[in-house]
């Protein structure tokens, strides 16, 4: 509704949700500096951008969990599951995710991909 009433094509919609959406993926590995110029590369050359262009609610949530992954590591329940309520508001299966702060080996599995992702 913010769009139209501003009177803006509905190219650019779509453009703000796909741009939060990558937002979001590099603000989740912005400790790792060296990694982000090949995150873009890959997200600009690869079919993603225009999948994240026609999946809005289902990238969005999954990039939302990208970003809630890092409470795992630092184990704040409150700030993870928080997150997770809103990628819920977006699209419902996200409740999905919540249990996986839960597993006894989910911490163990993000500390060993520290060349991907660390805090």
């Amino acid at each position: 509704k913010v769009f139209v009433s501003l009177g803006l094509h509905y190219v650019f919609y779509f453009a703000f949700w796909a741009a939060l959406q990558i937002a979001l993926i590099i603000y989740a590995v912005r400790k790792n500096k060296h990694i982000l110029p090949y995150i873009m590369v890959y997200l600009m050359l690869g079919p993603y951008f225009l999948s994240f262009m026609n999946g809005i609610r289902q990238t969005l949530a999954e990039c939302i969990f990208v970003f809630a992954s890092q409470y795992i590591l630092l184990r704040k329940l409150r700030h993870y599951l928080f997150v997770v309520f809103i990628a819920t508001l977006i699209h419902k299966s996200s409740i999905l995710v919540a249990p996986l702060y839960f597993l006894p080996f989910g911490a163990q599995i993000w500390e060993k991909r520290k060349f991907i992702y660390t805090i």
